[in-house]
């Protein structure tokens, strides 16, 4: 998708605790994918400080990005 051939980092940011099983499989199913799981506040008023916490490397370097509110403060810190 954005990362050029085989190099595609999936970034998931939710309120629940990392759903290892789930992860897991993922990463076995695709394996040239980094898969990096972020657990966030679950309130929507969090969501931007939240967001504000993960480093604009880690929102750099993602080409999937999985969330349901959390967001980079400037879009341009998610490039791809």
């Amino acid at each position: 998708m954005g990362g050029g051939p085989d190099k595609e980092h999936v970034l998931i940011t939710l309120f629940d605790p990392e759903p290892k099983d789930i992860t897991g499989e993922l990463r076995r199913r695709f394996p040239h994918f980094e898969v990096t799981y972020v657990q966030v506040s679950p309130s929507r008023k969090d969501a931007e400080k939240a967001g504000n916490e993960i480093s604009d490397d880690l929102w750099k370097s993602a080409t999937i990005l999985i969330t349901l509110f959390t967001l980079p403060a400037k879009p341009e810190l998610v490039p791809k």
